[in-house]
């Protein structure tokens, strides 16, 4: 009889509303370990780019603090500081480089937590979304596979757009002005800043944005690097497409040939342009400044930008296809989830030319994929209402 009471208590006591969430963090808990796992299996995976990365390495290592006079390397500051860091450790070489890609991708995870946690305060949503977050296939492929990290650029792009949704106008120029600094590509996010300093942030704080790049980008030159080489980082990182209208990049021009490129490269930076200013004039002229309409917006031109422009390399996508995960979660529809795993599955296969030496589809039908993610962000962009009491009055 005394067991019997037993079983019952304990019952009684797992189906507790209590017991029930703290079970729920517990499976959450055991996914992001699980998700920690998995990457440690992918570390061994090298590739050309993991030469480079690995000789930055051996440089730091032998000069130290003072590798920072020289330019050894065309990425940005930000990404030396923490290679600095890494040959302070006693960690192994390339468990050191492709374990800081782990702690960007939990930087990355976090930001989505902020992001979705705007529009879905209450239940497990926004930290269901920040696990799926590091099961992504193209979040564990771009980090420690590959050994790159703009999960950290897309992550301050994603904190940018949170406080702008706040409408804390200093930290969303702050966060961009930190983006900008990692990765060049963060220009991509500008457009919709523009939109917002008509009505959620103010267009003077960019001087916070300016403040927070050269605090990041400056240091090397108290070491005595010179102002010149550092300001030369972002044009040698072009020139690598340099005469190339994609390289390897789901965009409009897997549809042309590259002998096209003379004739097509400024008329794609001046439509890329036009798409962005006619992107302006519908969200001013239909006053959609709403947090959902914002959010859509972003996604939009996270697509719409790289797909128009030349010279884009196949990564360039990566931030819309994260953009896609975070709308997808924020505003869980069909649609919306069904656009999310469409856009993890071309930039997948858009990798696979370079990572693995295989094209499973090819590029042109790739591109046809952008193209409908384009259409059916831009059609429902299109479709929502004008705005009314309810969408301006949302804080």
């Amino acid at each position: 009889m005394k067991e019997k009471k037993n079983r019952e208590h304990l019952s009684v006591g797992l189906h507790t509303e209590n017991a029930q969430k703290w079970a729920v963090y517990g499976c959450l808990a055991a996914l992001l370990v699980l998700s920690l796992l998995v990457r440690k299996s992918l570390i061994g995976f090298q590739n050309g780019d993991y030469t480079f990365f690995s000789s930055w390495y051996d440089f730091v290592k032998a000069h130290g603090i003072h590798s920072f006079k020289y330019s050894y390397t065309n990425y940005s500051p930000p990404y030396t500081y923490f290679l600095y860091i890494l040959t302070l450790l006693p960690i192994a070489k390339m468990t050191a480089l492709k374990g800081l890609m782990a702690v960007f991708d939990i930087f990355l995870a976090v930001s989505v937590y902020f992001v979705v946690k705007i529009f879905r305060p209450a239940g497990y949503t926004a930290l269901v979304a920040a696990i799926t977050t590091m099961f992504l296939p193209t979040v564990l492929v771009t980090g420690v596979m590959w050994g790159q990290f703009d999960q950290f650029y897309v992550a301050a792009m994603l904190l940018s757009l949170c406080a702008g949704l706040r409408s804390n106008s200093k930290w969303a120029w702050i966060w961009f002005g930190v983006a900008i600094s990692i990765k060049f590509q963060a220009i991509f996010f500008l457009p919709v800043l523009i939109i917002m300093i008509f009505k959620r942030i103010n267009w003077y704080d960019a001087i916070w944005a300016v403040g927070s790049f050269l605090v990041l980008t400056l240091p090397p030159v108290l070491a005595g690097r010179s102002l010149g080489s550092l300001l030369r980082i972002y044009p040698d990182q072009s020139k690598v497409t340099v005469g190339y209208l994609s390289l390897n990049a789901p965009s409009i021009y897997q549809w042309f040939p590259n002998s096209l490129f003379p004739y097509l490269y400024h008329t794609g930076i001046g439509v890329a342009i036009a798409a962005c200013v006619f992107v302006l004039y519908v969200t001013l002229q239909r006053k959609m400044f709403s947090r959902q309409q914002m959010l859509l917006c972003t996604t939009l031109l996270l697509y719409l930008v790289p797909f128009l422009l030349p010279e884009m390399h196949e990564r360039y996508f990566f931030p819309a296809g994260i953009a896609s995960v975070v709308l997808a979660f924020a505003y869980p529809t069909k649609i919306y989830a069904a656009i999310a795993v469409l856009a993890q599955v071309i930039t997948l296969f858009s990798y696979s030319t370079f990572l693995f030496n295989v094209t499973p589809i090819p590029f042109s039908i790739l591109s046809l994929g952008t193209l409908l993610i384009i259409c059916l962000y831009g059609s429902h962009y299109l479709m929502l209402p004008k705005a009314n009491v309810a969408t301006t009055q949302e804080v």
